[in-house]
């Protein structure tokens, strides 16, 4: 749903407060958790890339629509999970939901991301995909005690998979869009 006023992309600038977040508290439990360390730099690397890949965005603005903040089965019809954002949250948070909920083998992403082509904007659609989210919601569980450490084996367990994932989509998307490259992937 529109809410036919722009808003401004912020994303870039809470990642980056984000990445700060994440150092620091890593910073008082180095060598604790044997599972981070050996992991944070990997998803700190994905962080930093994202926050690069929108260096272009920094001033950006489009129109607000509800969106989730988290766009999984348990938060999604939970008005407190909605919030004013730009269009490609929920469509990049959905395509890495169906990730690493394995229903991704039941979709076309082709097709998909062909269907809207027109209507997002995929710098910002990658920039998105780009960012662990997933990762980090689970390190703040661990730190906070809310869970062991072995709830990250659900992400780390699937970096390679998932990185063959954003290059299937990155290379369906560059066949209509010139979009920033990304050597690693």
């Amino acid at each position: 749903m529109s809410l036919n006023t722009l808003i401004e992309l912020k994303w870039r600038n809470l990642w980056i407060s984000k990445s700060d977040y994440i150092e620091y508290y890593y910073s008082l439990i180095v060598g604790k958790y044997k599972l981070i360390d050996e992991s944070i730099d990997y998803y700190l690397g994905m962080l930093e890339m994202a926050i690069y890949y929108l260096y272009d965005y920094q001033d950006y603005k489009d129109v607000g629509f509800v969106e989730h903040k988290y766009f999984d089965k348990k938060h999604l019809y939970n008005p407190l999970n909605l919030k004013a954002d730009i269009k490609e949250r929920d469509f990049s948070e959905y395509l890495k939901s169906i990730y690493f909920d394995g229903s991704y083998t039941d979709i076309d992403i082709e097709s998909l991301i062909l269907k809207y082509k027109d209507y997002y904007n995929y710098d910002l659609v990658v920039a998105r995909l780009l960012f662990p989210n997933y990762y980090f919601d689970l390190f703040d569980r661990v730190i906070l005690g809310d869970d062991s450490e072995d709830i990250l084996y659900k992400v780390i367990s699937k970096n390679r998979g998932y990185e063959r994932y954003l290059r299937r989509i990155i290379n369906c998307i560059g066949t209509f869009f010139d979009i920033k490259k990304i050597d690693w992937i």
